[in-house]
């Protein structure tokens, strides 16, 4: 149908960090396709209305099938698609599979080796030689996934923010915001000085005759510790007081090591 639009495949999915919630949607009794073509441009079209806003975006699908649409495979197609070219209303997949790649997204396709799983990606590259399609056994595919993603992602630094305290801002300042039990190391003319941050946050430098450097120290911790160093760079802080003035201590990843 000419008249459909992208809009009209907005399935109102979104992005969850919730390991349980993904799970019961998977849990969904969603049927077995079997070997025949299923409709995949419509998940594209869904995966192309969600909100991407990361840096790094990636779409994978898992099939043991092709898409709708005889350009793509020459197996049977269902009795609903368009006997002319095995199309669903939802069209081709290189129209979204172009949107998608427009928003920056990577799209890589596990199949299992399926003769027309195989096919239909060969085709796609036609249109979209980045696409990236695999053979993977369905006993693999988390692993595989894991490694897929590990491989592309770029690790951010962690950031700090240090700050002069400014009159009532210690009151509404959340725990969850402070850097606690991190050291902090001091570098003047007169040498180098540590001092461990508490509850509050809070560090006191004094009067300085020189401009000091500082960097963070973060405590061991068992996430963190695989993927990020443990000190900042350091940056030189004013010797005078500026209560709007602000500085950024960047704790860089450890290079990856992925196997």
């Amino acid at each position: 149908d000419g008249s459909l639009t992208l809009e009209d495949f907005n399935l109102g999915g979104k992005f969850t960090k919730d390991a349980e919630e993904l799970e019961t949607w998977l849990d969904q009794g969603l049927g077995h396709g079997g070997f025949i073509p299923e409709e995949l441009t419509g998940a594209l079209l869904a995966a192309s209305n969600l909100e991407w806003t990361g840096q790094q975006r990636f779409a994978v699908v898992i099939t043991d099938a092709p898409c709708h649409g005889k350009d793509y495979s020459s197996c049977a197609h269902d009795v609903f698609c368009d006997r002319r070219n095995g199309l669903t209303c939802t069209g081709r997949p290189e129209m979204p599979l172009r949107t998608l790649r427009d928003q920056g997204v990577k799209v890589f396709i596990f199949h299992t080796g399926e003769a027309h799983a195989v096919s239909m990606c060969e085709k796609l590259r036609e249109s979209e030689p980045d696409l990236i399609h695999e053979k993977v056994d369905p006993s693999e595919t988390a692993d595989r996934l894991v490694s897929v993603l590990k491989g592309k992602l770029q690790l951010q630094p962690l950031w700090y923010l240090l700050k002069p305290l400014t009159l009532g801002e210690a009151e509404s300042t959340s725990p969850l915001d402070l850097a606690v039990a991190h050291d902090v190391e001091l570098e003047d003319t007169n040498g180098k000085e540590k001092h461990k941050l508490g509850v509050d946050g809070l560090l006191f430098v004094g009067q300085r005759t020189t401009n000091p450097k500082v960097a963070v120290r973060r405590p061991l911790e068992s996430k963190l510790d695989p993927l990020f160093e443990r000190t900042s760079q350091q940056v030189e802080l004013d010797r005078l007081y500026d209560a709007e003035r602000r500085y950024f201590l960047q704790m860089a990843p450890l290079q990856p090591s992925w196997s």
